[in-house]
C-alpha cells in the first residue's frame, strides 16, 4: 500500500488529503455556500430593504414635581 503521494512545496494539499482523508474542502460543500449566500445577501442590503416596526411599544409621560 502507497499511501503517500509526492508533492512539491507550494503544490495544493487538499489532492492529498482528499485521497488520504476522504477531504472535501468548504468551497465544494453546499453548507457553507449557503451559508456565506446568505451572509452576502445581509450584507448587500440597503436602508431601503429595512421594514419599518410593526408595532411601537407604549409610551408614558411623567410629569415631573417642582418642590
Amino acid at each position: 500500500m502507497n499511501d503517500y503521494i509526492y508533492t512539491k512545496a507550494g503544490t495544493d494539499i487538499t489532492i492529498r488529503w482528499r485521497k488520504l482523508y476522504n477531504y472535501t474542502p468548504p468551497s465544494e460543500q453546499e453548507s457553507y455556500k449557503k451559508k456565506w449566500a446568505d451572509f452576502r445577501a445581509k450584507c448587500n442590503k440597503s436602508v431601503d430593504d429595512l421594514q419599518a416596526p410593526t408595532k411601537l411599544l407604549p409610551v408614558k409621560i411623567y410629569e415631573l414635581k417642582r418642590k
